[in-house]
């Protein structure tokens, strides 16, 4: 034990916290370092001092504050319903939780492996085919395009229902009739 660990156990010590086994650590030290030592007798008479000469009273209607506090506290969530509204991260969580049972599922099965892979690939062949028409020949565009799809895509599906009738709107506003 170093003296810097002794000195916070010391305190402790003091104030009648020290567990047994920390005690047993403490005491030998305590025994051979003079100055953890000089350290301990301080303490000791600055509580004992401390102790003698202070008293500790209760802030005059201390309680009932405390009480009236946690009356208001109990009210205002008695008052609020408790719906279950799961979070960003906990769809998140859920989809991926989803995605990887499904391709645990497909994995396993050698049938639906094939069958899916083969649909995948051709779905893909096709949305390569047309965005290299609609954007060009470079896969950074088709890259782009995807992303920002699929972001708009899940920022729609996870807003409420109130910014998605916004969004609507004010897209309806702008196109062109």
């Amino acid at each position: 034990m170093n003296c810097s660990q002794a000195e916070w156990w010391m305190q402790l010590y003091v104030d009648g916290r020290l567990d047994t086994r920390r005690l047993a650590q403490l005491e030998p030290h305590i025994q051979t370092c003079a100055s953890c030592r000089e350290d301990l007798a301080l303490l000791e008479l600055v509580s004992r001092t401390a102790s003698a000469h202070v008293e500790v009273r209760e802030p005059d209607g201390l309680t009932a504050a405390i009480l009236l506090r946690v009356a208001e506290l109990e009210a205002r969530n008695a008052r609020k319903p408790h719906v279950f509204e799961p979070g960003l991260v906990d769809a998140l969580l859920a989809a991926t939780l989803a995605t990887l049972v499904t391709a645990g599922f497909l994995l396993f099965q050698p049938v639906l492996r094939q069958a899916v892979s083969q649909a995948l690939a051709h779905a893909l062949l096709g949305v390569n085919h047309t965005a290299i028409a609609a954007l060009g020949d470079s896969p950074g565009w088709l890259a782009w395009a995807v992303c920002i799809m699929l972001g708009l895509l899940l920022a729609l599906a996870f807003a409420g229902g109130e910014v998605r009738a916004t969004w609507r709107r004010n897209l309806m506003t702008r196109l062109p009739h």
